[in-house]
């Protein structure tokens, strides 16, 4: 089997799962978060289910920003019973998926960004959907080169120089998601990936720009900000456009 192509999954394969056991797979679409909302209203897909793609054509990123997504990439979307579950378990849980499978290790740039050095590798979104939480997922695996306009991004492949199963890629990132969900501990293994924690840096939020040292994570995966004058401010993902 070539690397990057799919096959049919057995039903004995989902065995492995506690709470994903439906998957929907498409060749192309406009994107997999649009699929789940539509799946979600039609009232006809249990709690728990996975979307995912080969190709999006109108992928999104935070704030609405567009997310390349060609074929050789994961493009997917988890839905669960809508909770106070951070979209950092998820990013941990590619992070992890990431480190297990090749040699590389990534680290996460707050809320949601996988980095390798300066180079973005894959990103993860939440949203909320008639009592469902949407958990969009991008990752570049198997994609060979980029656009100039791209030039930050990376992928498994330019990495490794070699192709991975981008489905044995999903079905592990799905297991270690599973583990995180219900662990309080998680947020103490995730401080030890986050690049730029107790580095001085900017945000751009609602109200303008802040400056300070990026002293610490809560447990909903909210961000400390301590400034100059001592004060310690506590921004949430939604709050905050950008990191630096």
């Amino acid at each position: 089997m070539v690397a990057q192509e799919w096959v049919a999954i057995k039903k004995e394969e989902l065995n492995r799962f506690n709470f994903f056991k439906e998957f929907y797979h498409y060749r192309t679409l406009a994107s997999t978060n649009d699929t789940a909302r539509k799946l979600i209203k039609s009232n006809t897909v249990p709690d728990y289910f996975v979307v995912s793609s080969k190709i999006q054509t109108q992928g999104k990123g935070r704030w609405g920003r567009e997310w390349f997504s060609p074929s050789g990439g994961l493009w997917c979307s988890l839905i669960l019973p809508e909770a106070s579950i951070p979209s950092l378990r998820a990013t941990f849980s590619a992070v992890q998926t990431i480190r297990k499978l090749t040699s590389l290790t990534p680290g996460i740039r707050w809320p949601n960004d996988i980095m390798l050095k300066d180079k973005k590798i894959g990103g993860i979104i939440t949203e909320s959907k008639l009592g469902k939480l949407i958990i969009g997922v991008g990752i570049n695996i198997n994609q060979k080169e980029f656009s100039s306009e791209l030039k930050d991004a990376t992928s498994l492949y330019i990495e490794l120089g070699k192709s991975i199963s981008i489905q044995k890629f999903l079905f592990e990132f799905i297991e270690n998601f599973e583990k995180n969900l219900f662990v309080n501990e998680i947020i103490d293994k995730i401080r030890g990936f986050l690049l730029l924690l107790g580095e001085r840096v900017t945000l751009k939020v609602k109200d303008g720009i802040k400056t300070g040292e990026f002293f610490d994570i809560d447990y909903d995966g909210s961000l400390f900000l301590r400034e100059a004058t001592g004060i310690i401010s506590k921004f949430t993902p939604s709050e905050v456009k950008f990191i630096r």
